[in-house]
Formats: C-alpha cells, structure tokens, sequence
C-alpha cells in the first residue's frame, strides 16, 4: 500500500502572534524530491488545546508545545511562502 511509505507535510502560512494558524496539508511520498524542515520540540502535555485550520475548513487539534513551536516558526509577512513543516503531532497519522 502507498500510504506505508507517505508522509504527511504541513504548509504553515504566515501569520501574526495569535492569529489562527492556517495550513495545507500535502501527503508526499518518502522517495518523492520534496523540501521540508522536521521540527523537534518538548512534547509537554498530550492535551490538544489548540487548533489548526486546515483546507476545506477541517480542524487538527495539537498540543500547547507544538503550538509555542509553530507560532516561532510561522513566517509573519504575508508576502513570505509558506513553510513546508514535518512535525509528527501533524505529520505522522495518529489514531
């Protein structure tokens, strides 16, 4: 099956401070030549108290941490791409 060697990329788009974090979520398989930054962050409570909006106004609930670690990562000028993320509470399906 394909889904066994996919990944799951988030494209964060740029935001200020507390503004709801916006995204695109794009399954890429592994042998695919595709640019993204794996992101390593103290996972803290397994609560998911934060949203992120996704396409088709779907919602992922994460974490306070992975929260605290998009919002340092998000590009803040609008004009800037959005950025290409691979962090597992997103990119890795968890039943």
């Amino acid at each position: 099956s394909g889904e066994s060697n996919s990944i799951r990329i988030l494209y964060l788009f740029p935001g200020q401070n507390e503004d709801v974090f916006l995204g695109h979520i794009q399954h890429v398989t592994l042998t695919a030549n595709t640019f993204y930054e794996a992101l390593s962050y103290e996972w803290g409570s397994p609560e998911k108290t934060h949203l992120l909006q996704v396409e088709n106004d779907s919602v992922i609930r994460i974490t306070e941490s992975l929260h605290h670690a998009l919002r340092d990562l998000r590009p803040e000028n609008s004009e800037q791409q959005p950025r290409a993320i691979w962090a597992d509470g997103i990119s890795i399906n968890q039943v």
